[in-house]
């Protein structure tokens, strides 16, 4: 068989040089470089850095003395003013947010011990310790009360309470015993209570273990925070020794803010229910702290009662 090589070589010229091979060929190569550049510079998540120095408050308000067992803080619907709570009288306080002045008082309800209080547009709602939730509504300069009783059992001790504004429900931190289910050994965290069906739910919404503090010292803590923690970590009676006393969810980046009166110390969970930061808090500072909240540009307060002195409430910008 003879082979045409002229022939021949037209065929490979025109496969060579046919602009549409060409293009082909050049779009072939640019994916690949393109597809190549993507999976090298895929960003890496940045480290958590926490925008708190919580050693160094940027206001302080001190308190009058029947505030001496604050408890609980909120804001009011115009944001000028915050509604504080202590745990033995039946009474609203509403503090002036700029001067920290007590500029006046409202009745609610009988003594009691009130834990915390979270204000939803108009409706406040405020937390007892044995479950009893009360949701207040003004009605012709009274108060129209409303009770809820939340929790599955007494052991709960109910102490944070917090407005979950992105899924419309109060999420509930208890102190105590967070579950009798034996998967819930060795944890602590929050109930979340609807707000539409006014419902608590049947099974904790975020908690915090005693494995999940272990893992975050190792990985990113130090020698010194393991020893500041050893009381947290710690049981009595089979229960994880941080005992929630506060909740707030940080406006801007959504993570939990979770403070413990006891042990004195403050856990950040992210949406993900993953532990992003923890800290133990100088006592000569937070003597008790008792009540946080946010405001929407990101000030965080905390409240402390004044174990030996006057309760204050502080404030802390973000760095």
């Amino acid at each position: 068989m003879i082979l045409n090589t002229k022939k021949a070589h037209n065929k490979y010229f025109l496969v060579k040089y046919n602009p549409f091979w060409i293009v082909l060929l050049l779009l072939f190569g640019a994916s690949c470089t393109f597809s190549k550049k993507t999976a090298s510079v895929e960003p890496k998540q940045k480290s958590y850095q926490f925008p708190y120095d919580l050693e160094k408050p940027d206001v302080t308000f001190e308190l009058p003395k029947i505030l001496v067992e604050i408890s609980g803080i909120a804001l009011s619907p115009d944001k000028k003013e915050i509604i504080a709570i202590q745990d033995e009288n039946g009474i609203l306080f509403y503090i002036d947010n700029e001067t920290g002045e007590v500029l006046r008082q409202q009745k609610f309800h009988k003594d009691g011990d009130y834990e915390d209080i979270e204000v939803v547009q108009n409706t406040i709602y405020i937390m007892k310790s044995n479950g009893s939730l009360y949701e207040l509504n003004n009605s012709a300069d009274t108060l129209q009360r409303t009770k809820y009783k939340v929790g599955y059992h007494k052991e709960h001790d109910m102490e944070g309470l917090c407005l979950d504004k992105k899924n419309n429900r109060l999420l509930i931190a208890c102190k105590g015993e967070l579950s009798k289910d034996v998967a819930y050994n060795l944890h602590k965290g929050l109930y979340a209570f609807d707000l539409d069906s006014k419902m608590l739910g049947d099974k904790p919404s975020f908690s915090i273990s005693l494995n999940a503090i272990e893992n975050y010292i190792k990985e990113k803590g130090s020698p010194v925070m393991k020893a500041q923690f050893e009381k947290i970590m710690q049981t009595n009676d089979g229960l994880l020794g941080f005992a929630p006393s506060a909740v707030a969810i940080h406006p801007i980046t959504e993570n939990i803010y979770i403070s413990s009166s006891k042990g004195k110390a403050l856990i950040v969970i992210s949406q993900e229910n993953e532990v992003v930061y923890m800290q133990k808090l100088n006592k000569k500072v937070h003597e008790q702290p008792e009540g946080m909240l946010f405001d929407s540009d990101g000030t965080l307060y905390i409240s402390n009662e004044g174990k030996e002195g006057k309760a204050k409430i502080y404030k802390f910008r973000p760095r």
